[in-house]
């Protein structure tokens, strides 16, 4: 088994390596396409910077908010710095680190199981796909009224991602509970709790549609300002991307995530290299707001005496 998953592992990294290579031998050939980052403003790089902050901290108080269903303890400030942490951590480590450090530090800490975890970022991550997917269609919508012809592969894509997700949704709850192992029926106990409570899965639902409002909103304007096509191309390749977020398979998905935002973009009329530029930045611009936040948030918790530890009786 160990084999196994160093052989996945090492394919994961090479997968990576070879990706890369192969965006900047493309981009090395398209030096226009480059220097249209010089045509970029500041107002611009600040709003979707702005942008992908407030995405990024609606997730977390999402997430917070459903933790804590289970770990009524747990504060927003807590989790926001183990969060960002986490993410900072595993943007460039192996995937799946980021979930570990969250998991690892809620069962250090609180004694939460991981399985319990493990079902609400299921629930949340479904939800995601939801709201992507209907901001996708709504998108695609108006740019079809607009007069512009919208690739069948889009539609598909769009659809799929807001119908397959309420699937999977219900058919967890379905299914799970005719699979007899001890771990499944924790799994399906904590799965349960989370989505029959209905105010708060509407609560969570709009909460994470406004994440995709702005996260479409931060990533059309910087394709729009980079010649790729409209605000609304961009913002809907963006929502589309959604389970590029979720699912890893290279280290940070390096490569595969440009590789897919440009191939997206073929389908808007976008030239692949400026999908590949305008996701590559993006992806910096992400890491900057998670990096900055974590090392703000880690100063001021200094300064004011904080200690991510609400009662000393949880490490017993």
């Amino acid at each position: 088994m160990k084999a196994i998953r160093l052989c996945l592992r090492m394919l994961g990294y090479a997968t990576g390596i070879v990706l890369l290579m192969s965006l900047a031998w493309h981009l090395w050939y398209h030096p226009a396409e480059i220097r249209r980052l010089a045509e970029i403003s500041l107002p611009t790089l600040a709003s979707v910077l702005i942008a992908q902050l407030a995405a990024y901290i609606i997730q977390v108080g999402t997430t917070w908010w459903l933790t804590r269903i289970f770990i009524p303890a747990l504060g927003l400030w807590e989790y926001f710095l183990v969060s960002s942490s986490g993410f900072v951590i595993g943007m460039y480590g192996l995937p799946g680190t980021s979930y570990a450090v969250k998991t690892i530090y809620c069962k250090q800490r609180y004694g939460f199981s991981h399985i319990g975890f493990l079902a609400i970022n299921i629930v949340i991550g479904l939800l995601a796909l939801f709201t992507a997917g209907t901001v996708a269609c709504g998108a695609l919508t108006l740019i079809g009224f607009g007069g512009n012809p919208v690739h069948i592969g889009l539609w598909l894509l769009a659809i799929g991602l807001t119908l397959g997700a309420i699937i999977v949704l219900v058919m967890v709850d379905k299914v799970l509970p005719l699979v007899h192992f001890e771990k499944t029926a924790r799994f399906t106990e904590f799965y349960r709790q989370i989505i029959q409570d209905h105010v708060g899965l509407r609560l969570v639902l709009i909460s994470l549609t406004f994440r995709s409002v702005f996260s479409f909103f931060g990533f059309g304007l910087l394709f729009y300002a980079l010649g790729g096509g409209s605000l609304l191309a961009g913002g809907t390749i963006d929502a589309l991307s959604t389970l590029l977020r979720l699912v890893r398979i290279t280290p940070g998905n390096l490569g595969i995530y440009e590789w897919s935002v440009a191939s997206l973009g073929q389908w808007l009329d976008a030239s692949l290299a400026t999908g590949l530029i305008a996701a590559g930045l993006y992806r910096l611009i992400g890491l900057l707001v998670v990096t900055s936040t974590a090392l703000v948030g880690q100063l001021i918790a200094r300064i004011i005496g904080f200690t991510p530890v609400n009662d000393s009786s949880n490490l017993q």
